[in-house]
């Protein structure tokens, strides 16, 4: 009888050693893939979210989140057509870790205070209460709770809401199955935008969903690894009727920028990292401005001549 309660103790012991710990948001080497489509609007994008170093606001350090790819505009008939390119490396906010209470944190560019963006705290039958799921006041209500494999370990799952007929799932380390930072928005096809985590990247390893898919990288260059994490871009006013400032991390770049109709209308090879253009005589209407640097392009945006 002695033995047979220790025996159980020790498995008891075992089980409890074992138990699954919770996985927090990686903090380096992450690149998460997504795109968003709809219905004749200018949500469609294809693009990759990643982190890229350490940031501190209010004497926190936030994880910086940057963004690369391409927005386009979807028609009538349903075809996609470029509008511009996300500023390459464009700043997302950060996150932060709370792995004790098993949240993520999150503070938004040009926000002034951090928001709660994940919390795995929850179980069956809790609604969220979060960044991603106060969009449009639907509630969000945890319907099932399970792991999936990430890597070569568990990862807590809850399934929310259906979305379009398929389970919306947050997932530990991971985020949403929407997207990283997309909202849970889920309107009915053909109306409005859908979002999707095509795959999630962990040191240039597809970690989730673990089946072979395409998870290309999208970049205005050959590859994301060519792309300097710190070039920043800033193109401003946008609308404006007279001058148009154009300011770069980089020492040294050209501008072409092009009518609508793709008409090539300004070509100049900077030195420093900014330049002043006097639009003031052009025509009024949309236009594109590329920036390359050893004829490889780098930025591309479109702007309105007032």
């Amino acid at each position: 009888m002695k033995w047979t309660i220790t025996l159980i103790i020790l498995v008891c012991i075992t089980f409890a050693s074992s138990a699954q710990a919770y996985k927090p948001f990686p903090t380096s080497g992450a690149i998460w893939r997504e795109y968003q489509t709809g219905y004749q609007c200018d949500c469609c994008s294809d693009y990759q979210i990643f982190i890229a170093g350490d940031t501190v606001i209010n004497s926190i350090t936030y994880h910086k989140l940057k963004k690369t790819g391409m927005m386009y505009f979807q028609d009538l008939n349903g075809n996609c057509h470029p509008i511009f390119w996300y500023n390459i490396n464009q700043y997302a906010g950060g996150f932060r870790n709370d792995s004790i209470n098993k949240r993520v944190y999150y503070f938004p560019p040009y926000a002034l205070n951090e928001s709660l963006l994940y919390d795995f705290n929850l179980n069956l039958g809790d609604t969220t209460d979060t960044y991603l799921s106060n969009f449009i006041g639907e509630d969000w209500i945890v319907t099932n709770v399970d792991s999936v494999l990430i890597g070569n370990e568990y990862h807590r799952r809850l399934q929310l809401n259906y979305c379009l007929g398929k389970p919306l799932h947050i997932i530990e380390g991971i985020g949403s199955t929407l997207g990283l930072l997309s909202p849970f928005i889920c309107w009915e096809p053909y109306y409005e935008h859908v979002s999707n985590l095509m795959c999630f990247k962990q040191n240039n390893q597809i970690v989730f969903p673990q089946h072979t898919i395409d998870c290309n990288l999208v970049s205005s260059v050959n590859a994301l690894d060519e792309v300097n994490l710190d070039f920043q871009v800033s193109v401003f006013p946008n609308p404006t009727n007279d001058m148009l400032s154009v300011t770069t991390s980089l020492l040294g770049f050209d501008i072409s920028i092009y009518t609508q109709s793709g008409q090539l209308v300004y070509k100049k090879k900077v030195d420093s990292n900014s330049a002043q253009i006097d639009i003031s005589t052009w025509q009024t209407g949309q236009y594109s401005i590329e920036l390359s640097k050893n004829d490889k392009s780098l930025h591309k945006q479109a702007f309105i001549r007032q």
